[in-house]
């Protein structure tokens, strides 16, 4: 294939060892849960690294969360299983945070095995092999604001891995509507999609962001001790990721509040300086069971505001995902 076209892009269909633990792919092969791990017999992306390099440019994953579930590794070695759900599914107690930020979890899941395999392969880094995630979604809630709240955390960390991360794709594209035979609308995962599209979208550079308030650690481990980290921004209960303009004339700033209280948080940026009225974009909802539907005036609001300025305490709303596009002063 590449002797007659050089340009293509080869993909590998991977798969880590969270997924051939959820999935029961590990117990299929008669290995046990327990002793899986990066490039043990049940780790298939680490055979793709091992034995068929040269082959492929970047490798797919995929993930699904299980809205309301938890993972519990023992039930899924005994093979305990719930109706029309994978082993080792059991009912999870969480808060809005802790539900919020499952999907997100895995992503950075996927991040925390990947840097394992770099180390191990380091000529990855060097042939810049990168990561899909062909399919991702938390399944089993319905469009409204709470999953917004989840799938914008989604995002923040996709944002925060660009430099292996490449590619990703939702399932699926009628997931982001809400249609009869005739008509359709965005429901209000498309809203979000639409939000972030055009407000931390193409082009933006991501930049560091440093906090002084870390998420809180993993109290339970998928395998070994993955994960090490919990996903989210140093920046607790706020889950938040910053971006360069192309032309590094603003600077982007998504904020997600999935709780129900107001937050604050002090901005400080170095290396540039802020000037202008910037812009917030704010999508929130009377509810977490806020959502847009057919034939319905929208539950969910996204509204545009000019702010006079940054102030030095910034006040969140809650249940809110907040875009800040601030203008930066340029050097001359």
């Amino acid at each position: 294939m590449r002797r007659v076209d050089p340009s293509i892009t080869l993909l590998a269909s991977g798969d880590m060892p969270d997924e051939m633990i959820i999935e029961g792919v590990a117990h299929s092969l008669h290995i046990k849960d327990s002793q899986v791990g990066i490039c043990s017999k049940g780790d298939f992306t680490c055979g793709l690294l091992r034995h068929s390099w040269g082959y492929f440019d970047g490798i797919t994953e995929h993930w699904y969360s299980r809205a309301g579930m938890r993972f519990d590794l023992a039930l899924a070695e005994k093979g305990v299983k719930l109706p029309h759900l994978e082993a080792g599914y059991v009912p999870a107690h969480q808060t809005l945070l802790q539900w919020a930020r499952v999907p997100s979890d895995r992503v950075h899941l996927k991040a925390e095995e990947w840097a394992a395999y770099q180390r191990r392969f380091p000529k990855m880094v060097r042939k810049k092999i990168f990561l899909s995630i062909d399919e991702y979604a938390y399944t089993g809630a319905p469009a409204n604001l709470k999953l917004a709240l989840a799938y914008a955390m989604v995002f923040n960390e996709m944002l925060r891995h660009t430099d292996f991360l490449r590619m990703s794709a939702f399932t699926m594209g009628v997931s982001t509507l809400d249609f009869s035979r005739t008509r359709a609308v965005l429901n209000t995962t498309g809203r979000l999609f639409k939000l972030y599209t055009r407000h931390m979208g193409p082009g933006l550079i991501p930049v560091k962001l440093t906090g002084n308030s870390p998420q809180p650690l993993p109290k339970q481990h998928l395998f070994a001790n993955f994960p090490h980290t919990d996903a989210g921004s140093p920046t607790y209960p706020l889950d938040m990721v910053a971006a360069l303009s192309p032309h590094h004339r603003y600077l982007s700033l998504a904020v997600v509040n999935a709780t129900r209280s107001r937050q604050r948080f002090e901005l400080n940026v170095s290396g540039a300086k802020l000037g202008g009225r910037p812009t917030l974009w704010r999508m929130t909802g009377s509810s977490v069971r806020a959502a847009d539907t057919l034939g319905h005036q929208p539950q969910v609001v996204v509204k545009k505001f000019v702010m006079r300025g940054i102030p030095r305490a910034v006040t969140v709303a809650p249940i809110s995902i907040d875009i800040y596009r601030i203008p930066l002063v340029r050097e001359r």
